[in-house]
This record gives structure tokens, C-alpha cells and sequence, in this order.
């Protein structure tokens, strides 16, 4: 599905809301990755699903540059059911074994089209 609309118009509650009837609380390891261009963007979708998802047992960590990664680390070992990352810590994070995608069911890419120039800078 791809969904294109103004700022501030809920498109980010219409991939995190429907994310609850997929994703197994009891289950510890990561189920959804939300890929995002910007480590703010990162920060927001994590503050939206816990606002979302309050008062259930679901946890979600944001991993993203510019930071250390021991709290990331920390945090990802703790068992993760959302990670909300940008691409390149997302990929740093598979490449050391701290991020599994074996038990993924759902990958958002969140503002695809910057997702994508950032991309074609690496070529």
C-alpha cells in the first residue's frame, strides 16, 4: 500500500494502529521494522506508537546515527516487538547481529521517496 498525504493528516496512525492486531505481545523478538530518513522522524514514530499504543505490552526501540550504540544495544537485546530505525543504523545493527529480521512480519518504509534518494547517494 502507499499512502501520500499533507503533513499532520495521520499517516502515521494508519500504519501504526492496524500494526496492533499483528503483532504477538507475548513474543520478545522483533516482529515490524519502520524505516525512516532522519534520526528525528525515528524519535517521533517511537513517541507516536507509544502514545498509540499505551496501556498495552508491546515495546518499541528507534535506532538511529549521531548516537552511541550501547543504549541501542541495551535495548535491542531487551526484545523489541517495533524498531523504528533509519537505514544506515539499520544496517549497521544487522551487520554486528544486534537487529534479527527472522521473525518479520511488517516493514514500513516511512517517507519512501527520501528513503530512496538517500539511497542513490551510496551509488
Amino acid at each position: 500500500m502507499v499512502i501520500q498525504a499533507r503533513t499532520g493528516s495521520g499517516k502515521t496512525a494508519a500504519f501504526l494502529l492496524p500494526m496492533l492486531e499483528r503483532l504477538d505481545s507475548a513474543a520478545s523478538h522483533t516482529q515490524a521494522l519502520v524505516l525512516v530518513p532522519t534520526r528525528e522522524l525515528a524519535r517521533q514514530v517511537q513517541r507516536d506508537a507509544e502514545m498509540l499504543w499505551q496501556g498495552n505490552e508491546f515495546r518499541t526501540v528507534a535506532v538511529y546515527g549521531g548516537v552511541g550504540y550501547g543504549p541501542q544495544v541495551d535495548a535491542l537485546k531487551a526484545g523489541a516487538h517495533l524498531v523504528v530505525a533509519t537505514p544506515g543504523r539499520a544496517l549497521d545493527h544487522l551487520l554486528r547481529g544486534t537487529l534479527s529480521l527472522k521473525h518479520l512480519t511488517l516493514v514500513v518504509f516511512d517517507e519512501a521517496d527520501e528513503c530512496s534518494r538517500w539511497a542513490s547517494t551510496l551509488t
